[in-house]
Order: structure tokens, then C-alpha cells, then sequence
């Protein structure tokens, strides 16, 4: 699989000015790992960005040697964020790190730096059914919530974003909890994605969770899309409208006053 994206996610209700500060933050961590990490100034262009979940993507195409190196560090630099141990590079590059994950507004539940192979999830308020344990021991209070194994299952949704540019990245909405869900699929399986954009599938692979709340955020080792069908194309009562008995050219206006009538 190609090692050439790197994705930032806020998860919760997340106010414009905070989601603003993230990507300049995000900005600032992929290049300072491009200069001290990949070893030259890589152009990283957006290859996706949802508004709506708080999602953004960027890519590079350049030096494939030098991405692929930034792409590996930036994972560690978030698997040392989610589980609170050092980070094995420059206090730059550690500082630019803390100031992507510093956000105080509350409704900003968690911070989720992805690549195309890995994903961290960095909690930043702890859940309610964890109050309690906060008048422990910090080592206790500290404790990071495991996250849970990737299992094989199905994800129905709609595909929102397709890249043009021949990547192996797009976008699912789930339809269960209308948030993205991140699906990569292997070289020489972009057969799957003919006519796929803006419509209802199923797809089926490895599917990565949430360790705060079990909602799908990623799909990896895809082994099939398959079209759905689309709920917002028909209604179930629609299917019921030649049920009804013939009125025998009555209107039924008709047929009920005659019900009412016990005619």
C-alpha cells in the first residue's frame, strides 16, 4: 500500500476556531517531520477535507522514499500522543505535536492522527463513567483507554469523497451514525471504486474503532463494495399502494362516508 497520506480528525461538536488552529497546527507538525524526518521539503497538497466531521487529508507525490518516511513518523508521533509516552524525535517536532492535541473546548471529545496503515485516537476529556476514578493516584487517573482490535465486518454508507488523482482513500458516511469513516483499498483494486461516488454501499473489511465509544472510523484490507439500496429513493408505504382493495371507481371520500355509514 502506498505510504503517501496523512489524515488529522477532531471528533465531537467542534467550533470552526478550533478546528482552524488544528489544521495550522497539522500544518506545521507534517512539515517540520518533512524537513527533520523526510530530509527535503515535500509539497503536501489536501486530498480531502470534510467539513463536517472535522476531517482533513493531505498527500504527497513527491519523493515516494521521503513520504513514505514522514508518513511512518508522523504514526508514531500519534501512537506516542494516544498511549502518553515520549516522542522519539526533536523537541520541535514533540512541541508541534502537544499544540496539535492542546485544544480546552470540551465538546471536542477526541484528536485522531491516521495514515494509511495505522490510526491513533488521542481522548482528550474523559468519558462520565470514568469520573470517579479522577480522585485516584495520577498513574491510576492516566490510564489509557486500550483500543480495540480491527475485525472483519460490513459498513454501510454513502461515498462523500473519491479522490481524482488515482488514490487509494475515500470517504465513507455510515449510515448508522452519519460521521466519516476513513476506507483504504490495496493497489490494483481500484476496480472496486467504478460508479461508486455519491451513492449507497456496503464495505466490507477490517474495520478499526473508536476505543471511546465503538463507532467505526476506519476500513483496511477492503474485500468488497457492493451497491445498496438507496433509502432515500423510496418509502416503504410507497410499496403499499396497490394493496389496497379496489374502490370500484369511488372516490374515497366516498368509500369512507359509506364505511361510516354501514352502507
Amino acid at each position: 500500500m502506498a505510504l503517501d497520506t496523512v489524515t488529522l480528525v477532531l471528533d465531537g461538536e467542534v467550533p470552526l476556531s478550533e478546528f482552524a488552529n488544528a489544521i495550522a497546527n497539522f500544518n506545521e507538525l507534517v512539515n517540520a517531520l518533512s524537513e527533520e524526518v523526510g530530509g527535503s521539503q515535500l509539497d503536501w497538497v489536501i486530498d480531502d477535507l470534510q467539513y463536517s466531521s472535522s476531517v482533513a487529508t493531505v498527500r504527497s507525490r513527491e519523493n515516494p522514499e521521503a513520504t513514505a518516511r514522514v508518513v511512518e513518523a508522523y504514526s508514531r508521533v500519534g501512537s506516542s500522543l494516544e498511549s502518553r509516552t515520549a516522542i522519539p524525535y526533536s523537541p520541535r517536532i514533540g512541541n508541534v505535536a502537544n499544540k496539535v492535541v492542546s485544544i480546552s473546548d470540551r465538546r471536542v471529545r477526541a484528536v485522531r492522527f491516521e495514515t494509511p496503515v495505522t490510526e491513533s485516537t488521542v481522548m482528550l476529556n474523559k468519558p462520565a463513567v470514568l469520573a470517579p476514578i479522577l480522585a485516584l493516584p495520577t498513574a491510576i487517573k492516566n490510564l489509557v483507554l486500550p483500543h480495540p482490535k480491527p475485525a472483519y465486518g460490513g459498513i454501510k454508507g454513502r461515498v462523500q469523497t473519491l479522490t481524482n488523482r488515482g488514490g487509494l482513500r475515500f470517504t465513507l458516511f455510515d449510515l448508522l451514525n452519519d460521521k466519516a469513516v476513513s476506507c483504504y483499498i490495496e493497489e490494483g483494486q481500484e476496480e472496486l471504486l467504478r460508479d461508486v461516488w455519491g451513492k449507497m454501499v456496503l464495505v466490507e473489511g477490517l474495520i478499526a474503532r473508536d476505543p471511546g465509544n465503538g463507532r467505526p472510523i476506519s476500513v483496511r484490507h477492503i474485500a468488497n463494495i457492493s451497491p445498496q439500496p438507496d433509502p432515500h429513493t423510496g418509502y416503504e408505504y410507497e410499496k403499499a399502494r396497490s394493496s389496497a382493495p379496489s374502490l370500484s371507481g369511488m372516490s374515497p371520500e366516498e368509500a369512507i362516508r359509506r364505511l361510516r355509514d354501514a352502507q
